[in-house]
């Protein structure tokens, strides 16, 4: 393999003969000019246009050959420094990296917030612009704009060095946690409160990168998780989002944990004991939550699989082996966080985890997520047992059919709060998680009405993910969810209670501890991760790719929204007489939600508790905003097993008043 030095040297050469051809080029522009009349005209323009092209030939083969050099850097790098809480720098270390920076790099000269460097950096990370576009476009731009870089890396504030090194069978970039808390706080205005403890919750999971290979990021995540303590203002949103501490890749997960996570429980360590130090307060770091599924889990916390016969990782019962290994009790005694330091259970651990250093609780700090355990878990097994399960489990084919052509009915009437919109039953091998939440809580009680009854179940999660409900009914939920349970096996197949149906009768005990389900929910980290997916752009060197578009993304400015927004002015009304009204809007956008004269977002319930069907968006002689709208009357309950619907949100109505009222937004 040729060195750094020779890669060096052939691109000079290369430079220098590009370099020749355009001087030739304009030694051939200047000859022609003497010509006159029409031939001048003409050969100038052709030459101006050889001319550009010899100047994209350069930039597009520089820009390959220097990233190719750059990715053949970065994986023969030295390890991880020791990490530094107090850096702002890039993710990269500066040190003997000034010869082999391009020298278009000092070309950077400080620029005004709004500016076109700013605008076209935003743009091209925005809409993930690859370097070899966007060098060729600043190489139009530059004749006219010559502030610009000719180098996208420079634009970008691009990482030319990714220090790696080898572990657990790949290679792992450690970021840091607390350089990424000074970041972000940072940028959040926060208030500095002394002895204020920063609540993270860390995410930690397995990636594919292509079905070809076994190529796999790990990525470890982190999410503030009480960021809206330290912010002065509503923040920005992207600060909600997690972040990465670390992250792995090799062909398979990670072969020693230990390896795997050594920089981490360090780092962690270190900022139990000394805290976070950012401009003379002290925050104190404290890990709430391990939000993982269940194979990542036992993977970190090193116990037996869910297959086990002791495989339920919050009670002791022992499974019982009925084609495979079933939990039918709901009353086991449950196991504890200071049990499992202590290693009580033998037959359950199979070694000591790493984080057992920690100040973490090992069984209810590693919460039962039910995007995994109810979506993709419960849920999609109870659809799989309509449709291909047993004879005794399956509907029938006219059922199926029906099912379907309601779900297409309600495609039109879906909210846009829903990301998907329904797709027929019959395809639900095909879905994520959000469809078949979606089925569960929203579609399911109309849809399947006539064919099953899972009010149990939609009842109960209905409870554990309402903010309003979850405090008052969440031993009521408790007890929906056991219900549930002892009879999933009569209604279905006597081998069917796996640990996964069974963990229902433990999901309360985590919304008692944490609130809402929402709150652990891996939505947020499997979301950052399909972005993640999105920076690998090919196949070779995609832990250094990641990390360089992540250190392009960070300084990214987004703008801050001031809610209502109001949308697509009209002037068809409706208005009412006693209201002086300036202008008319078919959208007004909220913090939480969108209302818009359109079927799926027209209907509102208000804090009075009437439900309303929105007729009009009006800003008043006043400026304020507000909403006319119509009355849903003769509400009444969708369902009354087991309890009324209209007490978890769902009602139904036969007609709309035909009084238009007015009501201002607060």
């Amino acid at each position: 393999m040729a060195s750094r030095w020779s890669k060096r040297r052939k691109i000079q050469h290369d430079v220098e003969c590009h370099l020749d051809m355009i001087r030739q080029l304009e030694s051939n522009t200047s000859c022609l000019s003497d010509c006159s009349g029409g031939n001048q005209t003409a050969a100038s323009g052709q030459a101006n246009i050889d001319d550009a092209s010899a100047v994209d030939s350069v930039v597009d083969h520089l820009t390959d050959v220097e990233d190719c050099l750059s990715d053949v850097s970065s994986e023969h790098s030295s390890d991880v420094p020791e990490y530094s809480y107090t850096s702002s720098s890039d993710f990269s270390s500066s040190e003997d990296n000034d010869d082999v920076q391009s020298d278009c790099e000092s070309e950077v000269e400080p620029e005004n917030e709004g500016s076109l460097q700013t605008k076209l950096s935003n743009w091209a990370v925005e809409h993930r612009i690859p370097h070899v576009a966007l060098g060729s476009l600043l190489s139009i731009l530059r004749p006219n704009f010559s502030d610009l870089p000719k180098d996208p890396r420079t634009l970008l504030g691009t990482s030319t060095v990714v220090e790696t090194k080898n572990v657990a069978g790949g290679i792992y970039c450690h970021v840091g946690i607390a350089w990424q808390l000074v970041r972000l706080l940072s940028h959040t205005g926060f208030r500095d409160t002394q002895g204020s403890v920063l609540e993270v919750q860390i995410n930690i999971d397995g990636l594919p990168l292509t079905k070809s290979s076994n190529s796999q990021l790990w990525p470890i995540l982190c999410r503030i998780v009480n960021l809206h303590e330290f912010s002065s203002g509503s923040g920005n949103s992207r600060l909600k989002d997690p972040f990465i501490i670390g992250l792995f890749h090799g062909s398979g997960k990670p072969s020693n944990v230990d390896e795997f996570l050594q920089d981490f429980v360090a780092e962690m360590l270190h900022l139990e004991q000394n805290g976070l130090i950012l401009e003379n307060t002290v925050y104190q770091i404290k890990i709430t939550a391990f939000v993982c599924d269940m194979p990542a889990r036992l993977y970190v916390k090193c116990v037996k699989g869910h297959g086990a016969y002791g495989g339920c990782d919050r009670c002791t019962q022992r499974g019982l082996y009925l084609r495979k290994v079933t939990f039918p009790e709901t009353d086991a005694a449950l196991r504890s966080d200071m049990s499992f330091k202590e290693l009580t259970d033998k037959n359950y651990h199979t070694r000591v985890s790493p984080l057992t250093s920690l100040s973490v609780n090992m069984v209810s700090g590693f919460v039962l997520d039910y995007m995994h355990l109810v979506c993709l878990g419960v849920v999609r097994k109870m659809v799989s047992l309509w449709l291909t399960g047993p004879l005794q489990t399956r509907i029938g084919w006219r059922a199926v059919r029906e099912i379907n052509e309601k779900l297409m009915v309600l495609k039109p009437c879906m909210p846009i709060e829903f990301r998907r919109r329904p797709r027929p039953i019959s395809e639900f091998e095909h879905w994520k998680a959000v469809e078949f939440r979606q089925l569960l809580l929203y579609t399911g009680p109309v849809c399947l009405s006539d064919v099953l009854s899972p009010e149990l179940l939609c009842v109960a999660m209905s409870i554990l993910l309402n903010p309003s409900l979850c405090d008052k009914y969440v031993s009521y939920s408790q007890e929906l969810l056991v219900s549930f349970v002892k009879h999933f096996a009569s209604l279905n197949v006597s081998d069917s209670l796996t640990y996964s149906v069974h963990a229902l009768v433990h999901l309360s005990d985590d919304a008692k501890r944490y609130g809402v389900l929402d709150n652990i929910s891996a939505f947020p980290f499997e979301n950052f991760l399909g972005k993640l997916k999105q920076s690998v752009r090919k196949p070779s060197f995609p832990l250094q790719q990641v990390v360089r578009r992540l250190s392009e993304r960070q300084d990214v400015a987004q703008p801050e929204l001031t809610y209502p927004i109001l949308k697509s002015e009209h002037s068809s009304g409706p208005v009412v007489s006693d209201i002086v009204v300036k202008k008319q809007y078919r959208e007004l956008v909220l913090q939480n939600f969108t209302v818009k004269l359109i079927p799926g977002d027209r209907f509102v319930e208000l804090t009075s508790g009437d439900v309303v069907n929105v007729q009009n968006i009006v800003v008043d002689k006043d400026n304020h905003v507000g909403v006319l709208y119509r009355k849903c009357l003769s509400l009444e309950s969708f369902f009354e097993y087991p309890t009324a619907s209209t007490n978890i949100g769902i009602y139904r109505f036969r007609h709309l008043g035909n009084a238009v009222h007015y009501v201002e937004i607060s």
